[in-house]
């Protein structure tokens, strides 16, 4: 394709990229007291947000095909003024932030379905798996499983135990809130840069935690401590393990671009596929926070009747669900 068949394809859409970044520009500055045609309406941000990454592509090909200095500068301009509106002046508003968590976080996970699919069932399978597993042969708990670990959790999840639902004696609920934001944040950041190389640490953490949680359900399965231990877990489960597969999604996503960058370099295709799976990242980073909160002051009520507990997280399960699969609307992409 010569640079004139490309600007002629493409050049409708710089066009009306500009003319939004300039109306979202002039909304800043003005703010309530706009111009009349500033404040017919905000533009669309999923047309915004679809027309900001062709740009980026198209940049990266005008790059590519030596189409010009001044073409290159262009795009490049476009480029960076959607930047900026996309990641800087959104994250600096909580409106902003609560926005982009009722639009933009469910709209990137339905566009990355395939990878989120892909992880849960790398990690929902092994899990399901040593879950029978451990249920049919209880013993097998120890091949995966060392001995003071079982240990731990059988004290752990003891209704008569003097740290019940903590991991050490001198915890407070605040203190695990702390502990669970730590140690699930860790997990989740894990198997999402093993995404870097080129997705097999990803994959690996997802199989890997998948494995630990399967084999810890199936041991309590078989476990006098079970009337305990899954009404703990009902409640923070629906946020911890969903926040796990988007990590896991968003790691995949890094490998993939590695992998296939298509016409972009790799450099260029790890970049544009960052900006969505942050997003990702951001949402599970999200959920992991109300994942410990639960986990530290609500899970641990003993006083509070199992049923109720198991009705808590179906409802929270239902919830999330149908938030990822129907916040925000269409997407038009």
């Amino acid at each position: 394709m010569t640079r004139e068949e490309f600007e002629s394809r493409h050049r409708p859409e710089w066009e009306e990229l500009d003319a939004l970044l300039t109306s979202l520009d002039a909304r800043r500055r003005t703010g309530p007291g706009a111009a009349p045609s500033i404040r017919s309406g905000p533009p669309d941000p999923a047309r915004f947000d679809l027309l900001y990454r062709a740009a980026c592509r198209h940049l990266a090909l005008a790059r590519l095909r030596l189409y010009g200095t001044d073409l290159i500068e262009r795009l490049n301009d476009l480029a960076l003024r959607g930047h900026r509106q996309l990641y800087g002046n959104r994250g600096r508003t909580v409106r902003a932030a609560v926005a982009s968590a009722a639009v933009e976080f469910p709209r990137i996970v339905r566009r990355r379905i395939g990878a989120v699919a892909l992880a849960a069932a790398l990690f929902l399978l092994p899990g399901l798996a040593a879950a029978i597993w451990v249920i049919v042969q209880p013993e097998a708990a120890s091949a995966i499983l060392d001995a003071p670990t079982i240990r731990a959790l059988d004290e752990m999840y003891d209704h008569s135990s003097t740290h019940f639902g903590r991991t050490r004696h001198e915890e407070t609920n605040l203190g695990m809130f702390g502990y669970y934001i730590y140690h699930n944040g860790g997990i989740a950041f894990r198997t999402y840069a093993g995404g870097i190389f080129l997705g097999l640490g990803s994959i690996f953490f997802l199989l890997y935690n998948g494995l630990m949680i399967g084999t810890v359900m199936g041991h309590f399965a078989t476990s006098p401590s079970a009337a305990a231990f899954f009404p703990f877990v009902a409640g923070h489960s629906p946020f911890e393990l969903t926040a796990i597969v988007l990590s896991g999604a968003a790691g995949i996503c890094l490998g993939a671009a590695l992998v296939a960058p298509g016409r972009l370099s790799r450099a260029d295709a790890l970049r544009d596929a960052a900006r969505g799976s942050i997003v990702l990242v951001a949402g599970a980073c999200g959920m992991l926070f109300v994942a410990a909160f639960i986990e530290g002051f609500w899970s641990p009520l003993a006083g509070i009747a199992a049923p109720i507990k198991f009705a808590a997280g179906a409802t929270l399960w239902l919830a999330i669900l149908g938030y990822l699969a129907l916040a925000g609307g269409r997407d038009g992409s």
